[in-house]
């Protein structure tokens, strides 16, 4: 079952909530998946599928999922066009969000892909929610999304994607009562927690129905404004956006040096610029080759072919041959040596890992990096940058 997509939907919220301007700089471009949304909407599909017929993921690995979320043998029938083939990470990272969705779902009413139509907000206010759970004895809602990308760490506080969603759970039936709602986050393949959790009162999702109320509003005005930040990486009109054009022209190439004075104020808006700047740079290149690719000129610039990676066609015979030449097994074999924590941690699930190796596994840091005071990592003290110095010169 595919979702249905507004243009004012929830996954965009975050982007026309900052950038009103962005929803009409957005109504006339085409819809096009991205490499990662791909991948994504196929792994949402098997999420849903094992959901809804009891099946854990591991059951599918090798098989195919097509973009209409149909399930499909390789070689056995009609094949889609437009399917992906479940792999070992793939099937992990589903699972993760089965077992979460069911520890919770013990007992209690649970809904998957549950569509909703907030018509008494704005017409075009609809979409569907991975999962919803109902508890009719404590009146709770649990409202869980499923994030497959490692790239962007999501948090479900104050997340008005998250907080859309449950508005949408709470009027989906409309004879439920609700007191608490429990906002749910499974992302197992980025950095942190596997699946964080953030509740909210029911009185605080009515404001936040009265402020998506707003927010809509304000995205239909004739002179919407437009901002650039942090929410332009995922915006399909980035790379055409003349706000994010400005921030590249007005952005100091080389204002800071080492032992130069500098404002510090104008040194975090530079800081602040970075993250939009790289989102734009991003959106120009995927829009540029999205255009060639369909037979678009662009002056000064052509499609090539990427780095050609060499691989062995038939690794047996390569190595008789060069055994036979008088190489030594040695010579031509890789050692064989044990996986990294990461992968050995997927191979055995992260309870059997933790039980069996955790005591000989070192996390240590590889530097420091800024980040923005809301970020929730401890900032590091003039004597933990000693340490690292040590660390670097040891």
């Amino acid at each position: 079952m595919k979702k249905a997509h507004s243009h004012i939907g929830a996954s965009g919220a975050e982007r026309w909530f900052a950038c009103p301007g962005s929803v009409a700089a957005c109504a006339d471009l085409p819809n096009t998946e991205s490499e990662y949304a791909f991948e994504g909407s196929r792994y949402h599909g098997l999420a849903a599928y094992c959901l809804e017929h009891g099946f854990n993921a591991d059951r599918f690995l090798g098989w195919g999922v097509s973009d209409k979320d149909q399930i499909y043998k390789p070689g056995v029938g009609e094949q889609p066009e437009k399917g992906l083939l479940v792999t070992q990470e793939g099937a992990a990272a589903v699972q993760t969000y089965l077992n979460a969705v069911r520890e919770i779902a013990q007992g209690k009413e649970m809904d998957v892909e549950v569509k909703f139509h907030l018509a008494h907000i704005h017409p075009d206010l609809y979409g569907t929610a991975d999962c919803v759970i109902y508890d009719p004895k404590t009146y709770g809602l649990w409202v869980i999304d499923f994030k497959y990308g490692a790239g962007v760490v999501v948090d479900p506080e104050d997340n008005p994607q998250l907080l859309y969603y449950a508005v949408g759970a709470a009027f989906a039936k409309s004879n439920r009562v609700v007191k608490e709602v429990h906002l749910g986050i499974v992302q197992p393949r980025a950095m942190g927690a596997d699946v964080k959790w953030w509740a909210v009162d029911a009185i605080d999702l009515l404001d936040f129905a009265e402020t998506l109320r707003e927010k809509v509003t304000a995205t239909e005005a004739d002179d919407a404004p437009r901002h650039a930040g942090e929410h332009c990486r995922f915006c399909p009109a980035a790379a055409l956006c003349p706000k994010l054009a400005e921030v590249a022209e007005v952005a100091p190439v080389d204002e800071y040096k080492p032992g130069r004075a500098y404002d510090p104020e104008a040194l975090s808006e530079s800081l602040g610029r970075i993250k939009a700047l790289n989102g734009w740079i991003k959106a120009v290149e995927s829009f540029a080759l999205s255009e060639m690719r369909r037979g678009a000129e662009i002056p000064g610039y052509k499609m090539v072919e990427k780095r050609a990676v060499r691989t062995w066609k038939d690794v047996d015979e390569a190595k008789r041959m060069l055994l036979g030449d008088g190489r030594a097994e040695a010579e031509i074999m890789e050692p064989a040596c044990l996986r990294s924590p990461a992968q050995v941690e997927e191979l055995v699930g992260k309870k059997t890992f933790a039980e069996l190796v955790g005591e000989f596994v070192a996390a240590t840091s590889s530097g420091v990096t800024y980040a923005p005071v809301s970020d929730k990592r401890p900032a590091v003290n003039k004597n933990h940058l000693a340490d690292f110095a040590e660390m670097k010169t040891a």
